[in-house]
């Protein structure tokens, strides 16, 4: 009978309150969008810190390869080694004479050139001009500075410096 009375007094309520009621707007609990957002954030911020900081790690060694040669090239009996400063050219200046263009490329695996006209980069077709004592190098539209590797013949190189220039160089 509670269900009855229920009925019997809800009739007594002034028809104007159910409809206010029924045009309240719902609390939404939104404190769990709140708490997501902190936890995504606070996983950026670990990753951000993992990058940052990595862990260190002693059973990983690394060894220089072949790939870390500089890019050479050989023309007219000399090694030229390309600028350890980077050095680049807009325009050709007049001083610039034409030597050819590349002719062929050895993987960085083989060492450094030794055939005219030779690279140990894929620059094939590049046109090669003297500078000075140094070459330049047409690539992509600038003009790389190649500096001579060394005036002397290749039997009065330290073993050392053969063995830097050369990783597969070995002393006999």
């Amino acid at each position: 009978m509670r269900g009855q009375e229920l009925l019997d007094k809800m009739e007594l309520v002034d028809s104007k309150y159910v409809e206010e009621a029924g045009a309240m707007p719902v609390k939404k609990n939104l404190t769990w969008i709140k708490w997501s957002a902190m936890a995504a954030c606070l996983v950026l911020v670990g990753l951000a810190l993992i990058s940052l900081f990595p862990g260190r790690s002693n059973d990983i060694v690394t060894t220089p390869y072949i790939a870390d040669l500089a890019p050479m090239v050989y023309v007219n009996d000399n090694v030229y080694k390309q600028s350890t400063k980077q050095i680049a050219y807009d325009e050709p200046k007049e001083e610039f004479a034409y030597l050819g263009k590349v002719e062929s490329y050895l993987a960085n695996d083989q060492g450094v050139p030794k055939e005219n006209l030779q690279s140990n980069t894929r620059i094939l077709g590049a046109p090669i001009f003297q500078y000075g004592n140094d070459i330049v190098i047409q690539i992509k539209g600038k003009y790389w500075l190649y500096e001579l590797l060394s005036d002397e013949s290749e039997d009065s190189i330290s073993e050392q410096e053969k063995m830097e220039l050369d990783p597969t160089y070995t002393a006999e």
